[in-house]
């Protein structure tokens, strides 16, 4: 595991905030957070699988590559990439340990955080790293994890990215 504080420039990173808690941006309703989960939903975005998805995914995932590619010191293959988003329940619920990509253990998981709050991402048999924005947790694709809701915030909204070193 590894924390990464401040991966963006204030710049970039208010860019990526301002654009995902704008009325602009859409939210697609997942009635299931992964698999394993039971009375979870969420709201995401696909921005990368086999192609990108949506007008500015492109430019938003290529920012946080860039910098953790000078942060890893490798070139990156992207995988797959997604935005998600949790609303306040009032309760923090647990939404089932999973890995990302079932079938491969070759790449890695970045949770990149676009706003501060009490939920997180929970490592099975480890700790909760909370969510605390513009910083992201780094770890390889078959550590199982699970998100875990925020009472705090009105939500909870974080970048997923899947790669891998190419080098």
């Amino acid at each position: 595991m590894q924390t990464i504080n401040n991966l963006l420039n204030v710049e970039e990173f208010r860019e990526l905030q301002d654009f995902y808690t704008s009325a602009d941006c859409p939210w697609y309703y997942n009635s299931q957070v992964n698999q394993f989960s039971n009375n979870n939903f969420y709201f995401t975005q696909k921005l990368f699988e086999k192609g990108w998805h949506l007008e500015h995914s492109e430019k938003h995932v290529t920012m946080l590559l860039k910098q953790l590619s000078k942060h890893l010191e490798s070139p990156l293959e992207l995988l797959r990439s997604k935005v998600n988003l949790f609303v306040n329940r009032n309760k923090h619920y647990h939404c089932g340990f999973h890995t990302d990509m079932t079938g491969s253990e070759d790449y890695y998981t970045f949770v990149y955080n676009l706003n501060s709050n009490n939920g997180g991402t929970q490592i099975k048999d480890g700790e909760l790293y909370t969510s605390n924005e513009n910083c992201g947790l780094l770890f390889y694709g078959n550590v199982e994890h699970e998100s875990v809701t925020q009472t705090d915030t009105y939500t909870r909204i974080n970048m997923n990215i899947n790669f891998r070193k190419t080098k």
